[in-house]
């Protein structure tokens, strides 16, 4: 009985064991068949950039030396005409970049193609790759126009496009590159309190706020009260930021706008040229506090950008100036008066109509 139970027992263990045995070969051969299936696309789809960017090339993978920059995956000479093609990997705004160019002896770029990407700006950057295509060296790539509304983005392609000319040695590495993020550099504390200092005179110190929402990068107190906001916003238009300070007294009320950054996106079939910042949108602001925001003039043709702009603001004003307990019940206390007179009035034409 006791040997009965046993098998009984050791059987199904036995079953079960075999069956995961089973799956499991089956599994290991299905993923080195799809590691060979997949290894396999790469290798064609390499293959075919290689020959879309230097035609009729016999190419042969190059070594990579330790000071390769990082953003070069691998280069291949062509034993044909003498030239390099080079692919690369650059971290864009929103995705990784992959980048085939092909570089020829005489040191120009052949052609250049982006075989991976999905950043998020929305906007046709042809002219750029185009621009870069047609026989760019080195400081050409440097030189090529970013595309508007894409800029960051641009950016990076031009940075990566860079990298593969120091690979092949036919320019020198940046320190810090000038095309990382699109060439845009953050604007320093001590810029903004030098800005601070021309529309409110005072000495300023960085301040911690609690709340403060993300579009507003810095608050500085004033030394004869009152504060700088530095805001800086985005759109749903481009990647990069509105980008301004304000000045606001100890009263709560404005007293000084200038804007560093000014993004506007624009439907160029409509307008030649993106709307400006101009100066009465600026001097709108003058003289309002947070109550009084909602009276702000727009930027016609940029009212996404203007309004943007006005709601950061008008947030962190909100935090650093709340409207007063007293001043709520005061505004309630009027509004229940006004109800009550106007539903008095009612009530007695009301009775005075029935009884006439």
């Amino acid at each position: 009985m006791k040997n009965m139970i046993k098998k009984q027992n050791i059987m199904p263990v036995l079953v079960l064991g075999v069956i995961c045995l089973v799956v499991a070969v089956l599994m290991g051969g299905i993923n080195m068949i799809t590691e060979e299936i997949i290894l396999e696309a790469e290798k064609k789809a390499i293959a075919e950039s290689l020959s879309e960017v230097m035609p009729g090339g016999e190419f042969t993978e190059v070594e990579l030396t330790e000071d390769t920059p990082s953003t070069v995956t691998a280069i291949y000479a062509d034993s044909v005409s003498g030239g390099h093609v080079v692919t690369l990997a650059k971290q864009g705004y929103a995705s990784v970049i992959k980048i085939t160019v092909g570089i020829g002896a005489d040191q120009k770029i052949t052609k250049m193609i982006i075989t991976s990407q999905q950043e998020t700006h929305g906007k046709n950057i042809s002219s750029l790759i185009n621009a870069i295509s047609n026989g760019a060296d080195a400081s050409g790539v440097e030189s090529v126009d970013n595309v508007t509304g894409a800029t960051k983005t641009s950016g990076y392609i031009k940075s990566a496009v860079y990298d593969a000319f120091v690979a092949l040695g036919y320019a020198s590495a940046k320190v810090e590159s000038e095309f990382d993020n699109g060439g845009i550099t953050e604007t320093t504390e001590a810029e903004v309190i030098t800005v601070a200092k021309e529309l409110m005179p005072g000495n300023y110190e960085k301040a911690s706020v609690e709340g403060m929402p993300t579009t507003i990068k810095g608050v500085y107190k004033n030394s004869n009260g009152g504060y700088a906001i530095h805001i800086a916003t985005r759109t749903e238009w481009r990647p990069l930021e509105t980008e301004g300070v304000v000045t606001v007294n100890k009263a709560g009320e404005i007293t000084g706008v200038k804007m560093l950054e000014w993004i506007v996106g624009y439907d160029q079939e409509l307008l030649e040229s993106a709307p400006e910042c101009d100066e009465d949108f600026l001097n709108s602001f003058i003289g309002k506090n947070s109550s009084s925001l909602t009276r702000v003039d727009l930027v016609t043709h940029a009212t996404n950008t203007s309004n943007n702009f006005t709601d950061a603001l008008s947030a962190a004003m909100n935090i650093l100036y709340p409207t007063k307990t007293y001043t709520v019940i005061g505004i309630a206390i009027i509004a229940v008066a006004i109800v009550a007179t106007v539903g008095s009035v009612v009530y007695i034409n009301l009775k005075r109509r029935k009884n006439g």
